[in-house]
């Protein structure tokens, strides 16, 4: 059960640090005593507690497979391993999340679209505050009138729904479930605001069209998967709105949309380091420490996903790191060899690039790269392969990279699939 008390904390705390962190110097004094207090907090035993006086840059990185190695020792509460992950695939096959693994302690799966499944272990202490931090950047005003938030995903967890309040309704809607039966649900919750993946938000306001029907949704959240550009413009055109993104992975609440559509890294919960990938591009692959992560400390975390910052600043002047984009993962980046022998890695930007120049109406595709590196691509309509097959021949031959075989398939893609992701390398 959510903790009140302590989501309201979250929620006025995420809308002080708003209000009154003006600047990087600022923000960066507020981070420095957060992180101390992380530090000082961690107990004896655990599996950063060896660093606590040492300087930070000492701190080895960690990443997904040093996380789940050594996730008896770095969870706070006693949990094992194998106990935490079979509770969690228990609940993901019986689609029953409502029973917890210790008294207060939630339990869930990544989706493991990064090669290797993780378990993450949430308290209702954090539950609570992910919530009032959810609630304070998406909702940063105090609702006027009932609120009633849709949320699409592929696992429950007790936070969602036990966070409604008479202002406040949460219905969780599982992607698992057939898609007549979700949308029909969906219609008869009316709700204010929704929150899914893009591959569903784009069945849904497609539904609601085809229907003839009102959008009831005053606004509309994109998490869980990629927004790629081309689906968050056709969703702002068919909708007439700003759609949102949340930038939330197993590792946490990491990032959030402000007024102005941009994406900004959640700093006042987090320190983010910039492991640095391409320079002139921008891009980068975050590593975060999560100031209020208790009982998975999450520190000098590597992700592997690839981020990149925004040029200029943004209008609503928010010292909180801000993103163009989040290009995607860096399994994503596939492999090609320059007609000298080189090899050379090519971000996936490049590669949506060539499909949509193809034909500005394709929407729907997978580029996915085997393992002798040679191209299927999987179109939902036979009519632009040709265009598509030349765009490629293009490329090959504007970049100086060796032509590789494409082929085509149809493509199909289903919610029980697991995260939908348009660039793909076979591993």
């Amino acid at each position: 059960m959510v903790q009140l008390a302590t989501l309201a904390g979250s929620y006025i705390k995420t809308r002080w640090d708003a209000t009154f962190i003006k600047n990087r110097r600022h923000l960066q004094r507020v981070q420095k005593r957060r992180l101390q207090r992380l530090l000082n907090w961690l107990p004896a035993g655990n599996y950063y507690a060896r660093y606590k006086n040492q300087p930070w840059n000492t701190i080895p990185y960690s990443d997904k497979s040093v996380w789940m190695g050594n996730f008896n020792r770095i969870n706070t509460l006693g949990l094992d391993f194998d106990q935490a992950r079979d509770f969690a695939r228990h609940q993901e096959n019986t689609r029953d999340f409502s029973e917890e693994i210790k008294p207060g302690v939630s339990v869930g799966l990544s989706s493991g679209t990064s090669g290797n499944q993780g378990v993450f272990v949430t308290t209702q202490r954090e539950q609570s505050l992910w919530a009032g931090a959810v609630l304070g950047k998406l909702l940063p005003g105090l609702p006027k009138g009932h609120q009633k938030i849709a949320f699409f995903m592929r696992a429950n967890n007790n936070l969602y729904e036990s966070t409604s309040s008479a202002k406040l309704t949460f219905k969780f809607f599982d992607l698992m479930a057939p898609m007549a039966e979700n949308l029909a649900a969906l219609r008869d919750f009316e709700a204010t605001v929704l929150v899914g993946p893009p591959a569903m938000l784009l069945e849904i306001v497609r539904y609601y069209q085809d229907q003839n029907l009102e959008l009831p949704f005053k606004k509309i959240i994109s998490v869980a998967e990629t927004l790629e550009p081309e689906d968050q413009d056709w969703l702002s055109q068919a909708t007439n709105q700003p759609i949102h993104q949340v930038y939330q992975a197993t590792e946490g609440f990491l990032a959030t949309t402000c007024a102005y559509g941009t994406l900004h890294m959640n700093e006042d919960n987090l320190l983010v380091e910039k492991d640095v990938l391409d320079e002139e591009q921008r891009l980068f692959a975050p590593v975060i420490t999560d100031f209020y992560r208790h009982s998975q400390p999450l520190i000098r975390y590597r992700l592997n996903d690839i981020l990149q910052e925004r040029a200029t600043p943004c209008p609503c002047g928010s010292p909180y790191l801000a993103l163009d984009r989040i290009i995607g993962r860096e399994d994503d980046v596939l492999e090609f060899t320059t007609v000298g022998g080189d090899r050379r890695q090519v971000f996936p930007d490049f590669l949506r690039k060539v499909v949509l120049e193809a034909d500005n109406q394709i929407q729907n595709y997978q580029i996915l790269q085997k393992q002798d590196r040679s191209l299927q691509v999987a179109l939902d309509d036979a009519a632009y392969q040709d265009a598509v097959a030349q765009s490629f021949a293009d490329f090959f031959e504007k970049q100086g990279l060796e032509p590789l075989s494409v082929s085509f398939v149809p493509y199909h893609y289903d919610f029980k699939m697991g995260k939908r992701r348009k660039i793909v390398r076979e591993r």
